[in-house]
């Protein structure tokens, strides 16, 4: 038997267990008795126009924005609309899996044109094999690159170094820095030597 995973009424959103805290239970057994039939376990039944059953096969129709409970606050349906950009999260976004076999990491969902994406070979010596193999490594873009970028204002080069300032003075910084230190940590204990051979925007 399925089990609806939320319930709607009024324009509002019950998680099941605030839903029968408001609308009671049916001598069936069901929640709210569509406010029209008396529970039984409430001397008066729960006022509303119409109870609605949300089960997990309709998940996909609240995917924009998701669905959340108006009272407790629970998340029933995982929005799959991106905070930062307001873009689907599972068709516009870019996840991307580093690392060695059996030791790999995940980094992503990513915004499209908010981060370039490194090209790295990374050489594996172990046991007196050599074995070389190329990662696509994503990095964080900061606004004026991202501005460069989509307008054209210089070319865009994510290997050139930057001056960053922060609190302890004034330093450079390669937008391509991030994505090395990922892999070389992704990599943590394998012996091995990275080489940058190249960076793009992903837009």
């Amino acid at each position: 038997m399925y089990e609806p995973i939320a319930y709607t009424a009024d324009g509002a959103a019950f998680c099941p267990t605030c839903a029968l805290a408001a609308f009671g239970r049916c001598a069936d057994g069901d929640i709210g008795c569509n406010a029209h039939e008396l529970p039984a376990d409430r001397a008066e039944p729960a006022r509303a126009s119409s109870l609605g059953a949300v089960f997990e096969w309709q998940e996909s129709e609240f995917a924009d924005g998701g669905l959340t409970c108006d009272t407790c606050g629970y998340e029933m349906v995982e929005s799959d609309t991106c905070p930062d950009c307001d873009r689907s999260l599972s068709s516009d976004h870019e996840t991307y899996i580093i690392g060695p076999a059996g030791h790999t990491v995940t980094v992503g969902p990513l915004c499209p044109g908010w981060h370039g994406v490194a090209d790295i070979r990374v050489r594996i010596a172990e046991g007196g094999y050599i074995g070389v193999a190329e990662e696509l490594v994503p990095f964080e873009l900061s606004a004026a690159d991202r501005d460069r970028a989509d307008y054209g204002r210089a070319p865009f080069d994510p290997a050139e170094p930057r001056i960053v300032a922060d609190l302890y003075g004034e330093h450079e910084e390669r937008p391509t820095d991030a994505a090395l230190d990922a892999i070389v940590a992704a990599y943590a204990g394998t012996v091995a030597t990275f080489e940058l051979l190249g960076a793009e925007m992903v837009r």
